[in-house]
């Protein structure tokens, strides 16, 4: 578990590292925009704010550890964090792209050096290059959009009804009707007062029993009593409640009693 702490713990360098590999590679196409020399510096330099800037939420909940059960305000979260969020998620795909781009350009290096070396000279077609220009700028744009979507539009939710016929089912059991939620992320995605809002449509679908599957905490067991509280609202006293959290570090698995005392099974 040492090991887990210190990565927690360097988490914010990790980001950085991340954002400075993508930042490498902007740095050496960006002069392929045509612009001018202090346009340039103008912004490489407004990128460097902005990795530091989006750092700096990330560099705080670091500073209380991995056992903090800090939430942060709405406005702290629509600000701040989840533009931070959106940031690095999308530096980490791009990382991961431009890893393998530039693994796949050093095993076919020689090969296009070759090639190069027997191409005729007017052999070039510009079109390509613009289309690739284009992507390039593409890319991004579109990953900084999916995960905006994603991430301010985390508090929706889908109602799937699914029947499922099951032979020689017993009649004590038919219309028996089983709802599950899953993936609630308590923490900056999800608190108590945001959850009574989905307990209301829960209970209003009318279900014999209720399964709510993981993961129930977004990074802390801190975090449990007050899922715990939240949970309450599906009225479990009147209908029946499972629990299966997701995997958890064995020295947490104690503080899931915190579940049972609330009238869950796990």
């Amino acid at each position: 578990m040492w090991l887990l702490h210190i990565l927690i713990r360097s988490f914010p360098f990790i980001l950085l590292a991340f954002g400075y590999f993508v930042f490498y590679h902007f740095k050496h196409w960006l002069p392929t925009w045509g612009l001018s020399d202090k346009w340039n510096k103008r912004i490489l330099h407004a990128y460097h704010i902005l990795m530091i800037f989006f750092t700096l939420p990330f560099s705080i909940l670091t500073i209380y550890g991995p056992n903090n059960s800090i939430i942060p305000p709405d406005w702290f979260n629509m600000t701040i964090f989840f533009p931070a969020y959106v940031w690095y998620t999308t530096h980490l795909i791009l990382f991961l792209i431009l890893l393998v781009y530039d693994v796949l350009k050093l095993v076919t290096w020689p090969g296009i050096h070759i090639y190069r070396q027997f191409r005729p000279s007017n052999e070039v077609d510009t079109s390509k290059r613009q289309w690739l220009k284009k992507s390039v700028i593409a890319l991004p744009v579109g990953l900084f959009a999916i995960n905006t979507i994603g991430v301010y539009g985390s508090d929706d939710y889908v109602v799937n009804r699914i029947k499922i016929p099951i032979k020689n089912l017993s009649s004590k059991l038919k219309n028996f009707r089983i709802t599950q939620i899953s993936d609630l992320h308590f923490g900056p995605f999800m608190d108590d007062k945001k959850f009574a809002d989905y307990a209301r449509v829960i209970h209003s679908l009318g279900s014999d029993i209720i399964v709510v599957t993981g993961d129930i905490i977004h990074s802390s067991n801190e975090l449990i009593p007050m899922a715990a509280r939240a949970l309450m609202f599906l009225n479990i006293a009147k209908t029946q409640a499972r629990l299966i959290p997701g995997p958890a570090p064995s020295e947490y698995k104690k503080e899931w009693n915190k579940f049972r005392a609330a009238g869950f099974c796990l």
